[in-house]
């Protein structure tokens, strides 16, 4: 522990004078005079159908030969039968052993790494890799983007945008349907001149009732007093039938009386 420590402020060892240093596990493990086997990468969990590989170095003594190292595996904790192909190199070095697939039916795979150095076996701890229930394309999906926290959630994100803008383009579309189109200008209608109509009489003719006589008693004279001469009226004189004159407004078509200086519609002067 002390010949593998280092000094905060830079430097090999612990200090002397002061005492002063920091553990390092990882130098520590590497000066042990007995090999060492470190898993540095597998994943946890794959899909059902995916293959995968598993990552490994043997620690201790450099440049001590390593005469065999493989991965032994199974479906059962302990019960670890299949193994993958011999790998022969020194200790520090990097293995990689490719090709792991779930057996058809297995949840759970278990596996071991070994290694044979001068001529004495060792052996990692067991380490499980569980079966996703996901797709495969979706698990891929996760597993690129959960590397990156960032892009996991740009990702969550992008999804929400997608699902939130499809209904409101629905809503948009139908208002737009049922949304009739306007012209620039409002509708208006050209009156025409009405033809004159006579006047009216000015005393409608008198129209007569019959008068039925009663034959039941003998009739009644009435005695009428004389009523003063009246003066003769003449026919009252029609008055004329006036039509005000009219033009169209040449820039907007709207029918203006004849004495206006300008539209008053659209302000356009009468010159």
């Amino acid at each position: 522990m002390n010949s593998t420590a280092v000094q905060p402020g830079g430097g090999s060892a612990y200090n002397t004078d002061y005492g002063w240093g920091v553990v390092n596990a990882w130098n520590a493990i590497n000066a042990l005079s007995q090999p060492f086997i470190s898993v540095n990468a597998y994943p946890t969990s794959v899909s059902r159908s995916s293959t995968f590989g598993v990552t490994w170095s043997i620690l201790g003594p450099t440049g001590t030969a390593v005469t065999d190292t493989h991965v032994i595996w199974g479906t059962s904790s302990g019960q670890l039968g299949n193994a993958t192909p011999t790998q022969t190199g020194q200790t520090h070095q990097s293995y990689t052993a490719n090709g792991l697939t779930l057996p058809s039916g297995a949840d759970t795979l278990y596996f071991k790494v070994v290694a044979t150095v001068n001529g004495t076996r060792y052996e990692s701890r067991e380490y499980p890799v569980a079966a996703s229930n996901l797709p495969d394309f979706l698990f891929v999906l996760y597993q690129l983007l959960a590397s990156n926290l960032l892009y996991l959630a740009l990702f969550i994100l992008a999804l929400a945008a997608v699902v939130a803008f499809i209904p409101q383009r629905r809503a948009a579309r139908a208002r737009r349907a049922g949304f009739r189109a306007q012209t620039i200008y409002p509708n208006y209608y050209v009156q025409t001149p009405r033809a004159s109509q006579p006047p009216p009489l000015a005393h409608p003719p008198p129209t007569s009732t019959p008068v039925h006589s009663r034959t039941e008693s003998p009739p009644i004279e009435f005695i009428r007093p004389a009523s003063p001469p009246s003066t003769p009226t003449g026919p009252a004189t029609p008055m004329p039938a006036t039509t005000m004159a009219k033009k169209r407004c040449s820039n907007c078509g709207t029918m203006v009386n004849a004495d206006n200086m300008f539209c008053f519609f659209c302000g356009n002067p009468f010159r």
